[in-house]
């Protein structure tokens, strides 16, 4: 969405610093109200408060006057823990701020990335093979092949969905959310390893392609999947051999050297 909105500015810079509207108040020397004023469009900050907001909310005054206004769903969390309401704000806040920079300079540089997913209809499953062969299908359709993906983000990137990387707190993984109801955006925490990003990178995408049964546990679907498309079945009994009763740790580094996995998910394949 184009357009300047100080008043959205000033609410994605707060919820991004994880302060309260009376939190934001105190630290400029106003009420919560008149900071609810500012973030409803009631009343436009002169320009000394906008200097004192970009102060206490650390970002450069320019940010208030940004042409993209990033129009973003309520996204959808992975974590191993619960968040606060203060992370899932400062996290949002965050992704919001990253998403209006990104679509920023693909308007600048003219770039438009047209989204390229399989239909929904093509992607109903019901069973964990229904989910390997829809993991099949779309490495088909993007002329994947078998080999080891070199780089995910960027693979999802050339597709039309959005990625990127900011930091978030340990107990956030990823989160996906669509920007104008239309565009994937998948957010993953930049602290987590290299291969756990990759993972999640694989289990949003089958977040955002499965059409599960309800008979069929939505988690479980996705797991498959993200170890489906990482690591194609053929290439598991290339790589182990298809008569095996057990594995070892130096035979499970080499997977996650060449794959991306971590072993964990390697033997959950």
């Amino acid at each position: 969405m184009c357009g300047v909105s100080i008043a959205g500015r000033i609410r994605v810079a707060r919820r991004s610093a994880g302060m309260s509207q009376r939190d934001l108040g105190a630290a400029i020397g106003v009420s919560a109200t008149a900071i609810s004023k500012y973030e409803k469009g009631v009343v436009i900050p002169g320009s000394e408060m906008l200097i004192r907001l970009s102060e206490a909310l650390d970002v450069n005054i320019d940010f208030f006057f940004r042409q993209i206004v990033a129009d973003v769903s309520e996204p959808r969390y992975r974590c191993r823990k619960s968040l606060t309401k203060k992370e899932e704000r400062i996290i949002h806040g965050k992704v919001t701020e990253w998403l209006e920079r990104y679509l920023e300079v693909e308007m600048i540089a003219g770039i438009t990335a047209r989204l390229d997913l399989p239909p929904r209809e093509a992607c109903l499953v019901s069973t964990l093979d229904d989910v390997e062969a829809v993991a099949r299908m779309v490495r088909d359709a993007w002329d994947l092949g078998t080999d080891p993906i070199e780089n995910v983000m960027d693979v999802l990137e050339q597709h039309g969905i959005r990625v990127g990387l900011f930091d978030a707190p340990d107990s956030f993984d990823a989160l996906t959310f669509y920007h104008d109801e239309q565009t994937p955006v998948i957010a993953i925490n930049t602290s987590m390893t290299g291969d756990r990003q990759r993972y999640n990178c694989a289990h949003e995408l089958g977040h955002l392609l499965l059409q599960v049964d309800p008979s069929l546990d939505e988690e479980d679907a996705t797991h498959r999947f993200a170890g489906a498309f990482l690591v194609p079945d053929e290439m598991v009994w290339k790589e182990l051999g298809e008569q095996r009763c057990a594995i070892d740790l130096r035979e499970l580094s080499l997977l996650k050297h060449k794959y991306g996995m971590s072993m964990k998910a390697s033997v959950l394949l």
